[in-house]
């Protein structure tokens, strides 16, 4: 019996460091949020994907997802230089530089994200079919 609350004890243990690890990595840095939605109509967009490309090299990329509100968050460096990307085959590209050169740890920067539809011309279509 006792071997057996010692062994629940390392495990509670282990699970309360493995929730609490990610709350103080969270706070270790700059958080980049924001929301995104379509142009004209304003609707929130979900699912679309964000890539987040630091100090312009394409070796340190970082996507992440939009959610069912539209909105997005990741943490970033201090002093940095990030590009916030958007490529999505339904919507125009979005790219916008963000800096956060003079924020310090728990700073917030808000970026809104505003995304056209792409234009379909069937006027090649018809051509070719003879519609």
């Amino acid at each position: 019996m006792k071997h057996r609350v010692s062994v629940l004890m390392r495990h509670f243990r282990i699970v309360l460091l493995m929730m609490l690890i990610p709350a103080t990595l969270w706070c270790q840095g700059v958080v980049l949020h924001g929301n995104v939605y379509e142009a004209g109509s304003r609707v929130p967009l979900t699912g679309i994907k964000i890539k987040v490309k630091f100090n312009h090299l394409t070796e340190d990329l970082r996507e992440i997802r939009v959610d069912k509100g539209g909105f997005f968050q990741v943490v970033l460096l201090p002093d940095s230089e990030i590009e916030v990307i958007v490529e999505n085959p339904h919507f125009l590209p979005f790219n916008q530089r963000v800096s956060t050169y003079g924020k310090k740890e728990g700073d917030k920067v808000f970026v809104s994200i505003e995304l056209g539809r792409k234009t379909i011309d069937r006027s090649d279509d018809q051509a070719h079919t003879g519609h």
